[in-house]
C-alpha cells in the first residue's frame, strides 16, 4: 500500500483513498496535515500541469486581399482571349477557332508543366516564388499584346501557363502560412475568391476595354496590373 500521512506529533486520522493520473495509490487526510513521504514518485499540483494553448492571431486582411488580386488577374489573363475572339482574329489574320485554341494552350501547359515545374522550384522561398511569377505572368501578357503573328502569341500562351501553372501549386499553401492554424479555411476562401470575382468582373471588363480601344491595349492594362501586383507582393 502506499505511504502513511500523519500529522506531526499526533495519532494517525481516518484517511481516504484516491487515484491520481499516472500516480500510485496513496493515502490523503481527511483534514490539513503536513505530507511526509517516502515514496519514489511525488505529489504534483495537477491543476497547474494545463496543456498550452495555441496563441491566436489576426488576419493579415491586407496580403490575403493582395493575393487573391494576383489571383484575379492570373485567371484573368487565362481567360482574356474568349472575349476578344473577332478582334483577335482580325489582328492576327487568323480565325476565331484559332485564338479560342490558345485558351487550350494555355491549359494544356499548366496540366503539363505545373508538377516538374514544381519540384524544380521546391527549394525556393515561396515569396519570391509568387513575385517572379507575376512578372512572369506580365511579360507573357505584355508580349501577348505585342505579337505580330500567331506563333508569336501561342508562344506568350505556353510561357503564361508555365507561369499560372507554378502560381496555383503555391498560392494555397502561402495564403495558409500567413494565418494561424484556426484560420485556415477563412484564408483560403479570401484567396481563391479572386479566382471567382475574375469570371464575372475581370474577364466581362477587359472584353468590354478591348471591343472600345483594341485586344491589345487589353492584354497591356493586363500586363500592367500584373506588375503592380508583383510589386505589392514584394513589400
Amino acid at each position: 500500500s502506499g505511504p502513511r500521512l500523519q500529522r506531526r506529533g499526533s495519532p494517525a486520522r481516518p484517511s481516504s483513498r484516491i487515484r491520481l493520473f499516472g500516480m500510485r495509490r496513496c493515502r490523503v487526510p481527511r483534514s490539513g496535515a503536513t505530507l511526509s513521504i517516502s515514496h519514489e514518485r511525488t505529489l504534483v499540483h495537477m491543476a497547474s500541469a494545463r496543456p498550452p494553448v495555441r496563441s491566436r492571431g489576426g488576419v493579415p486582411y491586407f496580403a490575403l486581399i493582395t493575393l487573391a488580386v494576383a489571383v484575379f488577374i492570373s485567371v484573368t489573363i487565362e481567360m482574356l482571349p474568349t472575349g476578344l475572339l473577332p478582334q483577335m482574329s482580325r489582328g492576327l489574320d487568323v480565325t476565331e477557332s484559332q485564338i479560342g485554341f490558345t485558351v487550350s494552350i494555355f491549359a494544356f501547359t499548366v496540366v503539363i508543366t505545373s508538377a516538374p515545374i514544381s519540384i524544380l522550384t521546391r527549394r525556393v522561398p515561396r515569396h519570391a516564388l509568387l513575385v517572379a511569377v507575376l512578372v512572369v505572368l506580365a511579360a507573357s501578357a505584355l508580349t501577348s499584346a505585342l505579337s505580330v503573328d500567331y506563333a508569336m502569341l501561342v508562344l506568350s500562351r505556353v510561357v503564361g501557363g508555365i507561369a499560372h501553372g507554378v502560381f496555383w501549386s503555391v498560392v494555397g499553401a502561402y495564403a495558409a502560412y500567413l494565418v494561424p492554424k484556426e484560420q485556415f479555411g477563412r484564408a483560403v476562401s479570401i484567396v481563391l475568391g479572386g479566382g471567382s470575382l475574375a469570371f464575372v468582373l475581370g474577364v466581362p471588363l477587359v472584353t468590354a476595354l478591348g471591343t472600345a480601344f483594341g485586344w491589345r491595349l487589353s492584354f497591356g492594362i493586363v500586363a500592367g496590373l500584373a506588375l503592380v501586383g508583383a510589386v505589392f507582393l514584394f513589400r
